[in-house]
């Protein structure tokens, strides 16, 4: 089957199954998540080593492993306004999932198979979680870098 077909055919869960299994298996720096990573978070996402988008987010990891929440991004003040950052500015709820092996991917635009931005997180501690963001379109990522969510609700 064609690449272009296969894409076509792509939903936005198996986008971001694609997306956590790619980045959670490159990565052996995620460590797994252990205890529940419910809470509000502030969130710093960099290009390289360049902070480029901050703001809140809150995580909800329901009994069954579902990810839910919301999100108030913005560009970082004085950051390069031509770097790709995807739609991850402004407002939205998430959706994911804290799989079996203690990563949990997260889907800022529950719904959109394209132009989106995922979060892979694994590295974790009560107060952090680490990980990769990507803005990804129908041919795969275009931007992404570190992530880091500091607990604001100790």
């Amino acid at each position: 089957m064609k690449r272009d077909t296969l894409m076509r055919r792509a939903t936005p869960v198996t986008v971001l199954l694609f997306v956590a299994a790619t980045f959670a298996c490159g990565d052996p720096s995620l460590s797994p998540v252990s205890g529940d990573p419910s809470g509000v978070y502030g969130y710093v996402a960099h290009s390289g080593v360049i902070p480029v988008v901050t703001g809140t987010m809150t995580l909800q990891v329901d009994e069954d492993s579902v990810v839910t929440g919301s999100w108030e991004l913005r560009r970082v003040p004085g950051s390069d306004p031509d770097i790709q950052v995807g739609p991850q500015l402004g407002s939205g709820t998430l959706a994911g999932r804290l799989d079996a092996s203690g990563v949990v991917a997260v889907d800022l635009n529950p719904g959109w198979a394209d132009n989106n931005v995922y979060l892979v997180l694994g590295g974790y501690t009560p107060y952090r979680l680490t990980g990769t963001w990507d803005h990804s379109t129908l041919i795969g990522p275009v931007a992404g870098g570190p992530v880091e969510l500091q607990r604001l609700n100790r």
